[in-house]
């Protein structure tokens, strides 16, 4: 403890008092922001963005690649199927162009007679 500068121990602990409770009015307070700043969460929201961007723009373009293959596949059978037919069709052709069909047919159902001196043959 301090010497009795003053002569009366009332008088200093009402000084003490009276001082401590100035010096606790000069103590400013200090808020401490915990966070992120404006200016990072702006960037954080505008990466986010952008990502989603990204993602989205590749996931349209494989949605597209995937109906052109699925179109491609229909092509091919389409294109299968077709050949199948002109296959069965070429025989067809070939069947009922047959010389021997096509003289009889004339000779029993028109009855048609059949000259050899005017009778011209072509191949193809």
């Amino acid at each position: 403890m301090r010497g009795n500068q003053y002569g009366n121990l009332a008088v200093q602990l009402k000084q003490e008092h009276a001082s401590g409770a100035k010096r606790k009015s000069k103590v400013e307070k200090v808020t401490v922001k915990y966070g992120i700043p404006v200016e990072e969460k702006l960037l954080y929201l505008l990466s986010v963005i952008m990502v989603v961007c990204i993602s989205g723009f590749i996931l349209s373009r494989y949605a597209l690649i995937s109906q052109f293959n699925y179109d491609i596949e229909n092509t091919k059978e389409v294109i299968n199927t077709t050949h199948e037919e002109n296959s069965s069709l070429r025989l067809k052709i070939d069947e009922l162009s047959k010389r021997e069909r096509i003289l009889d047919i004339a000779q029993r159902e028109l009855g048609m007679t059949m000259k050899n001196s005017t009778v011209r043959v072509l191949s193809h």
